[in-house]
């Protein structure tokens, strides 16, 4: 059976670890710049 809660739970972590990398590589090219 396929749980749509878990998956909902699981693509909140995916965006917010996306949304950490994303942040990280920014600071890096600020930095860098």
């Amino acid at each position: 059976e396929y749980d749509l809660m878990a998956a909902a739970v699981d693509l909140d972590e995916i965006e917010e670890v996306n949304a950490n990398y994303i942040l990280m590589e920014n600071l890096q090219q600020a930095s860098s710049s």
